[in-house]
């Protein structure tokens, strides 16, 4: 089984994941736009348990990518 690295990055309008092996090369990758709840002018706010799913989504399809 190969060593392999996994990047996630949680942005305010997406969530990415990718999968590197050990010398830096992108195995696979995944992302998904995630939704914004704007209760007034000027605020953001997200649900962090659908953002926790989303992420875990995310990372199985990156993962899943990468083989």
């Amino acid at each position: 089984m190969e060593t392999c690295f996994l990047g996630v990055d949680n942005g305010s309008t997406a969530v990415k994941a990718a999968v590197f092996d050990r010398h830096g090369r992108l195995l696979g990758r995944a992302g998904r736009v995630v939704a914004q709840q704007t209760p007034q002018p000027g605020a953001a706010e997200r649900d962090m348990e659908q953002l926790w799913l989303d992420t875990a989504e995310v990372i199985r399809r990156a993962v899943r990518s990468a083989g």
